[in-house]
């Protein structure tokens, strides 16, 4: 509303080499092609791009080379939801790493499943832009994974797919005879899936979304304490982790490397 300047990204990447320089350690950028589908029309409709051209993606490149982070081993990492604005990037010089991020919609305390019923969460919006019925989930498929590896380094996942959860046992209304639907923090976390593991066996690493603080987003047995619910996911094995809470984030970190003997 006119109030307010907007930070670009190369204001974030200043930023993050300066704050390098000051605490004498790397401080990397993660940036995020946002709904990339949707924005190249946008921006194409408005004359910043030809029929069929991917205006974002090419800012993006463009940016990462100028200031010279276009490497493996260069402290960015480039993320997304939609698997073909990655394999754009791949397949038009950007040699960052890369994510592939993987989104649901909820879950069902019932059985601890993902819901996948959302068109805006359950499935890639080029999928379904292309007419592919796909869901998220097959992403983490043997064969879902050995695709994202073509052109990605790593995925991040919705935490409910490394650990589930649910209510157990379930009732079916609330005392007022209304369905009940259940929250996560009535829900109990359920054993680890494969993921990390089957990831890890295609040398792809796993940085997981999002952890917060707030009581709603934990589960029961977390017993209102965020920093368990990180211990558990980092003894598990994730090599990453998105949160909305850095600084309990970081005090778990350094708890778990204790316990390592680190």
């Amino acid at each position: 509303n006119g109030k307010f300047p907007i930070i670009s990204f190369q204001d974030i990447i200043d930023i993050a080499r300066a704050k390098s320089k000051a605490t004498g350690r790397t401080i990397s950028v993660y940036p995020e092609t946002k709904n990339p589908t949707w924005n190249n029309a946008q921006a194409i409709a408005n004359g910043c791009g030809a029929p069929g051209s991917h205006p974002l993606e090419d800012a993006l490149i463009k940016i990462i080379k100028e200031n010279g982070l276009n490497a493996k081993d260069a402290p960015i990492i480039v993320q997304s939801f939609e698997p073909g604005s990655l394999k754009y990037m791949r397949s038009h010089g950007l040699e960052t790493r890369q994510v592939q991020l993987i989104d649901g919609n909820g879950v069902d305390f019932k059985t601890g499943k993902v819901l996948l019923n959302n068109i805006a969460n359950s499935r890639p919006y080029d999928w379904t832009v292309a007419g592919d019925s796909r869901t998220f989930d097959a992403m983490l498929t043997p064969e879902g994974l050995a695709e994202i590896k073509t052109y990605a380094d790593g995925i991040g996942p919705w935490k409910a797919y490394i650990v589930p959860y649910k209510i157990s046992p379930w009732k079916d209304s609330n005392a007022d005879g209304t369905p009940y639907k259940g929250s996560t923090a009535d829900a109990s976390t359920q054993d680890a899936t494969s993921v990390i593991a089957d990831a890890h066996k295609l040398g792809l690493f796993v940085h997981v979304f999002t952890f917060r603080n707030e009581k709603k987003y934990l589960a029961a047995d977390y017993r209102n304490d965020p920093s368990l619910e990180y211990l558990k996911f980092f003894r598990l094995g994730v090599d990453g982790v998105f949160t909305d809470f850095t600084h309990t984030g970081i005090a778990a970190r350094a708890a778990y490397l204790r316990e390592l003997g680190w």
